[in-house]
């Protein structure tokens, strides 16, 4: 009778959750904001978070109550990693600004590692405010690492899904120029063994593609994401001279007629290279 939710509010008011701040006392911190989209990451160029990471994060703090504490001794908060010393501050706030959960998280509960058939990963946690510290399976202390709650690619498919990549040179070069179609076993009922770094050229000659030609491309264009961005240039022209942007374009498609286009510009600072 004496368990009750941590923080009500949020159970009750998901919809009205604005922001989300993970803070560390001296590193790095890590600020979800809601917008018309969903949540962007505000250190990393406003780009996407991740939709299922964020919500497993609120469900995980909705669904937390007071069933394990282990201790009401302000003095013991530095054994459990919940001082504002060492931990780390998670605050979800709503358009108003107030708190709709807050709360340090801690260390991960030592074990013994010779009875791993009982592991379990529980944290420390003291909700804001209180000196009560609670132990959790569902909430591990969220990273600061701003990256790491991005949407991981700008176009989410598997690199399986590929089935057309193509480089188009766009100062008249036409021999730099090329296309790479996924050979099937449908395609070419000859083939010896058709894997995923089947490919052919179709452009400028009908050949069969370097193995793994095709994979390393599709790997890198179904991989690419914010995490890869350097800094924001601008908001991006084809024509800017200042980005070379006229040098080339890569294509990737699917089957079902999905596509990525991704100009390739000149080298940057810093081992980068421009894009758009």
């Amino acid at each position: 009778a004496a368990v009750v939710k941590l923080f009500p509010r949020l159970a009750r008011e998901r919809e009205r959750v604005a922001r989300v701040e993970i803070l560390t006392p001296s590193g790095p911190a890590v600020t979800l904001v809601r917008g018309a989209g969903g949540f962007t990451v505000a250190e990393k160029l406003g780009h996407p978070a991740d939709p299922g990471r964020v919500e497993q994060l609120l469900t995980a703090l909705a669904e937390l109550d007071s069933r394990e504490t282990v201790s009401t001794n302000p003095a013991k908060r530095g054994t459990y990693g919940v001082d504002d010393a060492t931990g780390t501050r998670l605050r979800v706030l709503d358009a108003d600004g107030a708190a709709l959960a807050e709360l340090v998280a801690g260390k991960l509960r030592s074990q013994d590692p010779n009875q791993l058939a009982e592991l379990r990963l529980d944290f420390y946690v003291r909700p804001a405010g209180g000196d009560e510290v609670l132990l959790v399976e569902e909430l591990a202390a969220p990273s600061t690492e701003p990256a790491s709650w991005l949407t991981r690619r700008f176009f989410p498919v598997r690199r399986e899904e590929l089935v057309g990549l193509e480089r188009r040179d766009l100062q008249g070069k036409n021999a730099e120029s090329w296309a790479l179609e996924r050979v099937t076993a449908a395609d070419d009922p000859a083939t010896e063994e058709v894997e995923d770094h089947a490919w052919r050229m179709t452009a400028p000659e009908d050949l069969p593609a370097t193995l793994y030609a095709g994979d390393s491309w599709a790997f890198t264009l179904a991989g690419l994401g914010p995490a890869d961005v350097a800094a924001a240039a601008g908001q991006g022209e084809v024509e800017d001279p200042r980005y070379g942007f006229s040098t080339n374009a890569y294509r990737a498609r699917t089957a079902d007629g999905r596509e990525l286009v991704l100009y390739l510009g000149r080298p940057a600072d810093d081992n980068s290279r421009y894009a758009w």
